[in-house]
């Protein structure tokens, strides 16, 4: 899919967060409980990282994680985590 979203790159700048920060934990939920998942600090400077809200030009359904999806270059598609209702720096 052709996915449209925000830079975690972006967010990370806005944010300003500690320079001893060197994870991104994503809460969100999973098929039957709490999901959360961590990516590397450099991943996210990279820019491997960012949170979808579209997908081919549509509001991201409700299958694919409405509102809010985690899509990772390097990471198997069915690991990025759906539905995202917090974001954490450690």
């Amino acid at each position: 899919g052709r996915w449209k979203g925000i830079s975690m790159q972006s967010l990370l700048q806005i944010a300003e967060p500690n320079k001893d920060a060197t994870k991104v934990f994503f809460y969100g939920h999973g098929r039957f409980d709490e999901r959360k998942e961590l990516y590397t600090i450099e991943e996210v400077k990279n820019d491997q990282v960012f949170i979808a809200f579209a997908v081919n030009g549509q509001t991201l359904p409700r299958k694919h994680g409405y509102p809010l999806r985690v899509v990772a270059e390097g990471h198997w598609g069915s690991h990025w985590l759906k539905y995202v209702h917090r974001i954490e720096l450690a």
